[in-house]
C-alpha cells in the first residue's frame, strides 16, 4: 500500500561522513534530519543555488549523535551551524548522498 500524504514528509537517516585525517579518513556518523522536496523544485534550486543549495533546502535538523569536540555533548541544530557545517565539502557531499539515496531507493526483486 503507498501512501499520499499532504506537503512535505520528513524523515530521519544516519549520514556516514568520511572526514579527511593524515594519511586517509576517519568515517563518523550523525543522524540528520530531511524534509522531502519535490523533485522539479529540488532540480530549480540545484540550478540556482547549487548542490550547497539543495544541502541547505532538504537538510533540516540533526540528532543527539552531533556532538561537540568533547564527544558529549548534543550540538543543538540551527540554520547557522547547518550552514557552517554544509560548508565543508566532505560534509555537504555525504549529507546530499544520504538524501538522494534515501528518496530513491527502489525495492529489488519479486
Amino acid at each position: 500500500m503507498f501512501v499520499v500524504t499532504k506537503g512535505n514528509p520528513t524523515f530521519s537517516h544516519i549520514v556516514p561522513v568520511m572526514v579527511p585525517v593524515d594519511g586517509g579518513h576517519d568515517e563518523q556518523t550523525f543522524t540528520a534530519r530531511f524534509e522531502v522536496i519535490d523533485h522539479e523544485e529540488l532540480q530549480a534550486i540545484n540550478r540556482e543555488k547549487g548542490e550547497l543549495g539543495m544541502v541547505k533546502a532538504v537538510w533540516k535538523g540533526w540528532g543527539d549523535d552531533l556532538v561537540g569536540e568533547d564527544k558529549k555533548t548534543p550540538v543543538p541544530y540551527s540554520d547557522n551551524l547547518r550552514d557552517q557545517l554544509a560548508g565543508k565539502s566532505y560534509v555537504s557531499a555525504a549529507v546530499l548522498q544520504t538524501y538522494l539515496k534515501a528518496v530513491s531507493k527502489t525495492r529489488v526483486g519479486n
